[in-house]
């Protein structure tokens, strides 16, 4: 009976160590295809003019509104002047 007990001790250790290799060759392979991921996505953000760019852009629009806000401001008190001096 203790050797029954042994030989399957044995057996469910082996089985277990089967899975446990199996669990570290995955989390390699993951580890490997978030390390690319990574990767690929840092080269992506330097063709695109890095994590800032997309910042700028945004600056530039809302500085060109301003300056077609302005603009038009200043045509208008232009023509309120000029209608002021006829």
């Amino acid at each position: 009976m203790a050797s029954k007990n042994v030989e399957s001790q044995k057996s469910e250790l082996d089985i277990l160590k089967q899975k446990v290799y199996a669990e570290n060759t995955a989390t390699a392979e993951l580890d490997t295809a978030i390390k690319t991921t990574n990767s690929e996505i840092i080269d992506l953000k330097r063709k695109q003019g890095g994590t800032a760019a997309s910042n700028g852009n945004e600056r530039a629009t809302t500085l060109s509104k301003q300056a077609k806000l302005i603009e038009n401001r200043v045509d208008k008190a232009n023509i309120r002047y000029s209608e002021a001096l006829t």
